[in-house]
């Protein structure tokens, strides 16, 4: 009797130490699998971490551009006005000229704001980004 329970008991033994292992393969897999996942999404986040950085460059760097556009085209409103303003001085002038002027200004006015408008969104854009790079 006493050795039947004794046969009986290392038996389960036996067979608790296989679902232990059983068990233990599982959870080696599993986490072999979480492990390569991690550094699956790892990598990706970097790749997207530099892409961002690189579109934020790019960004200035157009920002940068279109400023100093923006800065020549005032450079070159301030030349064409005051050479009008030298013709205008000059007592033999087209009776229109005043009109051309003020219709070149105009032109040049609105051309300067939407480029300052697309420099605004594009610094809204920057913004953006940013608050998404500080989310993650």
């Amino acid at each position: 009797m006493y050795r039947e329970q004794v046969i009986s008991l290392e038996d389960d033994l036996a067979r608790l130490r296989e679902q232990d292992d059983l068990k233990s393969d599982d959870f080696n897999d599993k986490v072999g699998k979480i492990g390569q996942r991690y550094k699956i999404m790892k990598t990706r986040f970097e790749d997207l971490e530099k892409r961002r950085n690189l579109e934020v460059e790019g960004f200035k760097n157009d920002i940068k551009a279109l400023r100093k556009r923006l800065k020549d085209m005032q450079q070159q409103l301030f030349k064409v006005t005051l050479s009008k303003a030298e013709s205008l001085l000059d007592e033999s002038r087209p009776p229109d000229l005043d009109l051309a002027v003020l219709k070149n200004i105009r032109s040049t006015a609105k051309h300067n704001t939407k480029i300052k408008g697309g420099l605004n969104n594009l610094k809204l854009r920057i913004h953006e980004l940013e608050k998404l790079s500080q989310g993650y």
